[in-house]
């Protein structure tokens, strides 16, 4: 039996809808893949909003995309998503195009 990635499945039911651009929100940091992902998407004009509630996982990734890639386009955010709708300026709510957990 083939295995199915549900990672590859999300990353490309996502990539149809998220463009150049947009705004995107990763919920969960963790070891930035998601993140990264998101970015690429979105750049060199979008924005990706992270949350992590683990310091180290904001800190690993930003030194990550400091390095190698569009820092520009990345918020950390060192809070909780369930605080999403509080640390996102609301200027962005109604706008975004995709949210990964």
């Amino acid at each position: 039996m083939q295995r199915i990635s549900l990672v590859n499945a999300a990353h490309n039911l996502i990539r149809e809808v998220l463009h150049p651009g947009d705004i995107a929100v990763d919920a969960t940091v963790g070891n930035g893949h998601d993140t990264l992902f998101l970015v690429e998407q979105v750049s060199p004009s979008g924005r990706v909003f992270g949350f992590d509630i683990q310091q180290t996982a904001i800190d690993s990734t930003k030194e990550k995309f400091q390095q190698t890639h569009s820092p520009e386009c990345l918020t950390l955010i060192h809070a909780s998503h369930a605080d999403m709708s509080d640390k996102i300026h609301a200027h962005y709510h109604g706008n975004i195009k995709a949210i990964m957990f």
